[in-house]
């Protein structure tokens, strides 16, 4: 295709204004980007003699390539103990050759967090009243992100948000490129405080109000997990009805009849030591 508005920048130089692809180019670049990229440059005399192709000689179509058109995958988000006040998350997308497929590639990504309700603890619905759903967004560009290639050409992205509240909150993350934004991820299942040691977390209320609890007895050891996950210490037992708290008692059968640990084992132990004391005075168990 020739180019017009011919001009002298030196003795060697010339310059001219390329015109828009034909066509029937246009239809084949769509499926095919590389038809406008590194196109020979040849220059012609008034005599009709051309000059010789020259690798170092090409021109490239600069246009828009097509918007992301999958959502990212893979996404996680939790708190580190100790650190509820952030929430770090990863993420992955397909490591793709961008010039050959036509997308344009990442240059930042938007993160979104949900909150609760203050008022009812509950998640409501999305995009409606501030009562029922707080969000914030947050735009990173990708060279704020840290980036991992893997072998088997995934891009994995990891990074931190400040969390407004302790409380649990939801994440999902979308990519964004020169031709605008993809598609948004799913939301992340609520994310809540990772407690520490000596802590549990209370699930006995309503969701959005779940936080971190002391075990502040010595009937009971916690290791961060939700309440089922509390063991007794020796010589104590859960109160059967109580899964969801970190009730316990002292063993009826006396205290070196429970071992401590989880709630079946404590059960089994005490069984156990029952059926000896039948054993021992003759009585029978139905």
């Amino acid at each position: 295709m020739p180019c017009y508005d011919l001009q002298h920048e030196g003795p060697t130089a010339l310059t001219c204004k390329l015109p828009e692809p034909e066509s029937d180019v246009l239809e084949r670049a769509l499926t095919d980007p590389s038809a406008l990229r590194d196109l020979p440059v040849l220059v012609y005399s008034a005599a009709g003699v051309a000059s010789e192709a020259n690798a170092n000689t090409t021109v490239t179509y600069s246009t828009l390539g097509s918007p992301l058109v999958l959502p990212p995958g893979h996404l996680l988000a939790w708190r580190a103990a100790g650190a509820a006040d952030r929430l770090i998350m990863r993420w992955s997308y397909r490591d793709v050759d961008w010039e050959a497929t036509g997308i344009e590639p990442l240059t930042q990504f938007d993160v979104e967090t949900w909150s609760a309700s203050p008022e009812t603890g509950q998640f409501g619905k999305y995009n409606t009243a501030l009562s029922d759903a707080v969000t914030t967004r947050q735009q990173l560009r990708r060279t704020d992100v840290q980036e991992q290639a893997t072998s088997d050409g995934t891009l994995v992205f990891r990074h931190s948000v400040p969390a407004l509240q302790i409380t649990p909150m939801r994440v999902r993350v979308r990519g964004y490129s020169n031709a605008g934004s993809g598609p948004w991820s799913e939301w992340t299942s609520s994310v809540p405080q990772s407690c520490s040691m000596g802590e549990y977390l209370d699930t006995s209320i309503v969701i959005g109000k779940w936080v971190c609890k002391p075990c502040d007895n010595s009937m009971v050891q916690c290791y961060g997990g939700v309440a089922q996950l509390a063991s007794a210490a020796p010589g104590f037992q859960r109160v059967p009805w109580t899964a969801n708290s970190v009730a316990f008692v002292a063993c009826p059968l006396g205290a070196t009849t429970c071992l401590g640990g989880s709630t079946i084992e404590i059960r089994g132990q005490i069984g156990d030591a029952a059926n000896r004391s039948d054993a021992t005075t003759g009585a029978t168990r139905e």
